[in-house]
């Protein structure tokens, strides 16, 4: 019996005496994520963790498969037959498994999510000119400032170490491709970095030089602060507030990252603003930023006068003897409370023009969940003039008549019934799931919105189904295995698509037999399905 074999035994024998009955067990690995899930053989999920103690075993799979397939995600299958025999397989071809989920084109992205080479803005071009002396001044004083402030309330100075020499900011900036605002070369001439997080960026702490350049350069060059996932949950990329300041994208060129606070969030320098934003202006991003990337500040000059302005009145936290940080209180230059682009109500019985009347801002709302509506008319929506995603959960009756003049680009809708009919020539629909309804969704509607890239039929029934290869700019399709099924015996799978999705439980085989059926239009990406009988006893 050969390594792999022997190892597969050990999880098959783990996984089986959690389970103590015959199922299966999935997992799909990215680089160092993994994601579990366990059914019955009839594809029931299993909600007890027990099966899932064979997690830490299957991990000592991996790297021998990594070997015999080096791929960027790898699914696995491991299924306990009846008979007490362990079958094992594993693909490098999909995305993800129960969903099966296959890539096509690598390089297609959604509206807002922009892909790499965009065009270098004026303010970004490297001049090679040295830092303005006029900025260096100002921003020198800041910090000294600063460091005086620091030390009346902390009894000892920052120690800063010293601030980097002009060729030494040419070459990061060489290597980067860019030129840096003339505020933020004075800074890295000033101190080297802020690692022992003193303070001087309020909540953020500079980083050295190298590190900047190393972020800025691994993978894409640039800053992300949205997934480019083409199966995220939420692929709308919102508006930043104060709006108009930071463009809406789900990364840029021309974000570098400057500062972090260590805790998942981090800070960029913007080099390409929006129409009233200011080249150079500070955004945020990250784990506790909820939404769009923040805008945090019009420069590093600001910021820096925020928090010497702060410390100047007394408004700090109080110091912690063990703790390097001065913090400006209330809040400076960190994530801050913001108007929510949220809204999540559950509606019942209640009328929904009124409810929205009740809202405190109706334009700062972008995306609204409407859950449990027995009745829902989308004409109440018309004053949430910047509404960009809907997502309406369990409802009745829908009357989808949709304003016009609204940007809705995302509509997810579950309802009993619903009058779609009035979604007709929408034009900023790109983004459409439609579920539970009674009666089908006729192809023929959806032809009719211009924009439609995204679309998810798996939970309804649809009429002229075979009329869906019609829908020319459909990149991204998620249908059932028997809708996808219809579609492949009538040979009329989009050609264009550059993702796919089938929904619910799937084996492996199914999964792999099916990616191939989608990609074969393309260059093929799904691997066949290596496969392993290995004798064992349930609960052995």
């Amino acid at each position: 019996m050969s390594d792999l074999a022997r190892l597969v035994g050990a999880v098959a024998r783990t996984f089986a005496a959690g389970l103590g009955r015959p199922g299966v067990l999935q997992a799909v690995y990215r680089s160092r994520l993994a994601e579990l899930k366990a059914f019955e053989l009839s594809g029931e999920p299993v909600r007890s963790p027990s099966p899932f103690r064979a997690a830490d075993s299957l991990m000592t799979v991996v790297p021998e498969l990594r070997r015999a397939a080096d791929a960027g995600v790898m699914v696995i299958e491991l299924r306990v037959l009846a008979s007490g025999e362990f079958e094992f397989g594993y693909s490098v071809g999909l995305d993800s498994l129960s969903p099966a989920r296959v890539v096509v084109d690598h390089g297609y992205r959604y509206p807002g999510h922009p892909l790499p080479g965009m065009p270098l803005p004026p303010a970004a071009a490297n001049t090679g000119e040295p830092t303005d002396p006029h900025t260096l001044d100002t921003v020198g004083l800041l910090v000294a400032e600063y460091v005086a402030l620091y030390a009346a309330v902390m009894g000892r100075p920052p120690q800063f170490a010293a601030g980097y020499t002009e060729p030494e900011i040419a070459d990061a900036e060489h290597r980067m491709g860019l030129r840096m605002p003339d505020d933020l070369r004075a800074l890295y001439r000033v101190i080297h970095d802020d690692v022992a997080e003193y303070g001087v960026l309020g909540q953020y702490c500079l980083v050295p030089l190298d590190k900047v350049v190393a972020t800025y350069l691994d993978g894409a060059p640039g800053s992300s602060g949205w997934n480019d996932d083409l199966f995220t949950l939420e692929p709308v990329v919102f508006e930043s507030h104060p709006p108009g300041r930071v463009r809406r994208v789900s990364r840029s060129d021309w974000w570098v990252t400057v500062a972090s606070d260590n805790s998942g969030n981090y800070c960029a320098v913007d080099l390409d603003p929006a129409e009233a934003g200011t080249p150079g202006q500070l955004i945020e991003y990250g784990r506790d930023v909820n939404g769009p990337v923040g805008y945090l500040a019009p420069s590093v000059t600001v910021l820096l006068g925020q928090v010497v302005k702060a410390l100047r009145a007394g408004e700090i936290w109080d110091p912690d003897p063990d703790d390097a940080r001065l913090r400006p209180h209330p809040s400076v230059g960190a994530v801050t409370d913001r108007p929510s682009h949220t809204w999540s109500i559950a509606v019942a019985d209640r009328d929904l023009a009124a409810a929205v009347t009740e809202l405190d801002d109706p334009l700062a709302v972008q995306t609204a969940y409407l859950n449990d509506g027995n009745d829902l008319d989308l004409a109440a929506l018309a004053p949430l003039r910047n509404l960009r995603a809907i997502s309406i959960n369990r409802a009745g009756r829908v009357r989808a008549a949709l304003p016009g003049h609204l940007p809705v680009e995302s509509l997810s809708l579950e309802a009993k019934s619903a009058d779609l009919d009035q979604l007709a020539r929408h034009s900023t629909i790109w983004d459409l799931t439609v579920g539970s309804l009674a009666t089908p969704v006729d192809i023929e509607l959806l032809a009719t919105l211009p924009a439609l890239a995204r679309l998810d039929l798996s939970g309804v029934t649809v009429r002229n189904q075979t009329q869906m290869a019609n829908l020319a700019d459909l990149r991204v399709l998620a249908l059932s295995q028997s809708q996808w099924l219809h579609l492949r015996e009538a040979d009329q799978i989009p050609t264009r698509l550059a993702a796919a999705e089938l929904s619910g439980f799937t084996p492996l085989a199914n999964a792999v037999e099916w990616a191939n059926a989608i990609t074969g239009r393309a260059t093929p990406t799904a691997a066949p399905v290596r496969s392993t009988t290995i004798p064992g006893m349930l609960n052995q």
